[in-house]
């Protein structure tokens, strides 16, 4: 019971770090921080990096080519399976909003071809620990 607890309150300890790092990152660069959509979809801007949250039933390729800038970041993934790399820009539209906007070759894709993704700053969620 002490090793549970102890990991729930190891787990809220690092998600208040990591808001708190990402409330001071966001007043000096907006983009830092999580971002969430539709369906679990789930974006961790860092000051050099893009990572994804796993979603069920879906691959995310790790970010490629990116760049971040102070309100904006840049970056592709590579699907091997598909021969395909798609490039995304996602662009800060509010205090709490950002689009997601990409060159997807066909609507499989999140978001979907021709479409912009609405996304809104979150609570950092996470790892799922096994």
């Amino acid at each position: 019971m002490r090793r549970r607890n102890f990991r729930i309150l190891a787990a809220l300890s690092l998600a208040f770090a990591l808001e708190a790092h990402a409330a001071q990152a966001g007043s000096q660069r907006p983009i830092i921080g999580q971002w969430c959509g539709v369906d679990d979809y789930v974006i961790n801007v860092a000051d050099d990096d893009i990572f994804f949250h796993p979603r069920r039933g879906f691959y995310s390729p790790p970010a490629i080519d990116v760049s971040v800038g102070s309100d904006r970041a840049a970056y592709s993934q590579r699907y091997e399976s598909l021969q395909v790399t798609v490039s995304c820009t996602l662009v800060v539209t509010g205090t709490q909003a950002a689009t997601e906007t990409c060159d997807n070759p066909e609507d499989s894709f999140y978001p979907k071809q021709g479409e912009t993704a609405e996304l809104h700053r979150c609570m950092p969620k996470l790892e799922p620990s096994v």
